[in-house]
C-alpha cells in the first residue's frame, strides 16, 4: 500500500487508509489540495470559520471532498463545514504559493492580470517552502497579491 499524502491524511489515531484508485497519486493529492484550498478562501471571504459546503466541480473533487471528510480534514458543522486545524494549515500553504507566484509573474514576467490565475493554479501545488520564501523575500512585509488579496504567512515562521 501507498502511503497517503500529507494533505489527505488529517485523522487523528487513523491508520492512514489508501484506497486503491485510476488516478495518479498527484492528481488525487491537487485534487484534495484544491478541495482544501477552495474552503480555505470560502472562510476567508465570509470572515468565519464554518462556511457553507461549496459544489463539486467533478466526480474527482467529490470524491476528494468524501475522502477529506471521511479523515476528518474537513468537519461538517450544522449545515456548514470548516477545516481541522492541520488542513487549514494545509490549505493556506497552497493559498500562499498560488499567490506569491501571481505577484511573481506580475512583478518580473509582466503577465496581465487576467492571465495569472491559469499558471498559478498548476504551480501552487509544486512551490516549496525554499522558493516561497525566495519570492517574498522580494515583497514587502504584508504584501497582497495583483488582485489585492492578502498573502497567508509561511506556516510556522
Amino acid at each position: 500500500m501507498e502511503a497517503l499524502p500529507k494533505s489527505l491524511n488529517c485523522a487523528k489515531g487513523r491508520p492512514g487508509l489508501w484506497l486503491r484508485r485510476p488516478w495518479p497519486p498527484l492528481t488525487w493529492r491537487v485534487a484534495g489540495e484544491d478541495w482544501l484550498s477552495r474552503i480555505w478562501r470560502a472562510q476567508e471571504a465570509a470572515s468565519e470559520s464554518c462556511v457553507p459546503m461549496p459544489r463539486p466541480q467533478s466526480t474527482l473533487e467529490r470524491l476528494a471532498a468524501v475522502w477529506l471528510h471521511f479523515t476528518g480534514c474537513v468537519e461538517t458543522h450544522g449545515s456548514g463545514v470548516r477545516l481541522s486545524t492541520d488542513a487549514a494549515r494545509e490549505a493556506a500553504e497552497v493559498v500562499r504559493s498560488h499567490r506569491l507566484w501571481e505577484a511573481w509573474l506580475r512583478r518580473h514576467a509582466d503577465v496581465p492580470v487576467d492571465h495569472l490565475h491559469p499558471p498559478a493554479e498548476w504551480v501552487e501545488h509544486h512551490m516549496g517552502v525554499a522558493m516561497r520564501r525566495r519570492i517574498a523575500a522580494e515583497m514587502a512585509r504584508g504584501a497582497a497579491d495583483p488582485h489585492g488579496r492578502k498573502i497567508p504567512p509561511e506556516a510556522g515562521g
